[in-house]
């Protein structure tokens, strides 16, 4: 199997399928991510499409010293928090169509004891601004590093580290469980 460099490098010599080799590998985890930040099917899909465009018409500007999805994973973040803002403006953002939150790497399903318990979680992270939000997508749903999350996020990993901080703690105060 081609490392997403091959990839990349093919792609920019001209083959168009070694981008499709690409798509198969990123657009379940980009639609993922985008589905759990935006909480509407239709959104998440669309920011995945237009991903994947941006990606192909701005191919040339990855850097190949930084690992392709998290280039990928940034545009990705972008389009949809362009997307929530624009919801904002216009007043349509609903608490339903934002992320959910998972402590230890797992979904919130998997971890609460019920239904009822995990519908709680939902709404306490639904309450978090989109910064914290994002933030949390990404390190406990996506299991992604500090680092990583800079990278896609374009924060300092300090900044990101408090604000992870306040999130857990806000989400606890939320909870009742604080």
């Amino acid at each position: 199997m081609p490392s997403d460099r091959e990839l990349v490098e093919r792609c920019l010599a001209g083959d168009t399928e070694a981008f499709h080799g690409l798509v198969e590998r990123y657009q379940e985890r980009l639609y993922r991510v985008a589905y759990r930040y935006l909480r509407h099917r239709e959104d998440a899909r669309e920011v995945c499409q237009e991903t994947f465009a941006r990606a192909f018409a701005r191919l040339s500007t990855y850097d190949p010293g930084r690992p392709f999805g998290t280039w990928l994973l940034a545009v990705a973040a972008n389009l949809a928090r362009d997307l929530l803002r624009r919801r904002a403006r216009r007043g349509t953002v609903t608490a339903g169509e934002r992320l959910g939150l998972v402590p230890g790497g797992e979904r919130p399903e998997a971890r609460a004891e019920d239904r009822e318990e995990a519908e709680r979680l939902r709404r306490a992270v639904d309450g978090l601004d989109p910064e914290k939000r994002l933030a949390v997508l990404l390190r406990y749903y996506e299991g992604m590093s500090i680092a990583e999350i800079a990278a896609v996020t374009g924060v300092a990993p300090g900044t990101l580290k408090v604000r992870l901080f306040r999130a857990r703690r806000e989400l606890l105060e939320k909870l009742g469980e604080r």
